[in-house]
């Protein structure tokens, strides 16, 4: 079984060519009960979004789910590294899924990008995954998604949670840090919107703050940069979230730390 390399940071920092971005914070999670929510208004598109972030899990084999994005349990739409520690998209309580074929058991950081467009006529171009700028292969459950279908991630008044399941009982929580973590609101995005490799060509690394702030968020869409606070959105579009228990920043460990 394949094993998903992290992004190696570090030895980017190190190696001949381009200064990587630098990213000065991340958020911590505790895999239990801290979590972010916001309740979603009207959205650009209810069919086509996307998700980039930057994770590191602290408990990589912990033997149970681990939900970094998520929606309200009645849609029950997640982003999440299974208990097979397969990186997973679960779109509905029907069981239609996407999982990797290859595995997560590195501690490190990795980049991800969930890019969704339901109105595409072709069924596999409908969910796409990227790590680390690459697109992965997916196993499909249930039949997968349907054309045109919808789910709570792009519904008015559902809620989008950030590093647990239910924000009205939180479990199966990401343990560990996320940062860089943004939702664009109306576009099926690629890995490039958000990072790029060296100029080596071996290291993925994340792109400037400035150049991340010139996408186009939409309605719904924001950029946690974790500047000021883990809730704050820096994308200009003012969709903060609520801070439940206290996710906390820390300098300590992010995608570009030495």
């Amino acid at each position: 079984m394949t094993n998903f390399r992290n992004a190696m940071m570090a030895a980017a920092q190190t190696a001949t060519g381009a200064a990587v971005t630098s990213v000065g914070n991340s958020a911590l999670f505790d895999g239990a009960t801290q979590y972010l929510n916001r309740t979603n208004g009207t959205p650009t598109s209810t069919v086509r979004w996307s998700f980039s972030f930057w994770f590191y899990r602290t408990d990589p084999n912990g033997g149970a789910n681990q939900y970094l994005i998520s929606d309200n349990d009645s849609y029950y739409w997640g982003a999440l590294i299974n208990s097979d520690n397969k990186f997973e998209v679960i779109w509905d309580a029907a069981g239609d899924k996407y999982d990797s074929v290859g595995l997560f058991r590195d501690i490190g950081w990795y980049h991800a990008v969930v890019a969704t467009d339901t109105s595409q006529a072709v069924a596999s171009n409908r969910i796409k995954v990227y790590i680390n700028g690459e697109e992965i292969a997916l196993v499909v459950a249930a039949g997968g998604v349907a054309l045109n279908e919808t789910t709570g991630i792009g519904t008015s008044g559902k809620q989008i949670q950030i590093g647990t399941l239910s924000a009205s009982g939180p479990r199966l929580g990401h343990k560990g840090y996320i940062a860089e973590l943004c939702f664009i609101d109306g576009t099926q995005s690629v890995p490039t919107d958000f990072g790029e490799f060296d100029s080596t060509g071996l290291y993925w690394t994340p792109k400037s703050s400035t150049a991340i702030k010139a996408l186009t968020f939409g309605n719904n869409g924001f950029y946690l940069d974790n500047t000021t606070n883990a809730q704050t959105d820096a994308s200009g579009e003012g969709n903060n979230f609520t801070n439940n228990n206290t996710v906390t920043t820390v300098s300590t460990n992010t995608p570009t730390l030495l």
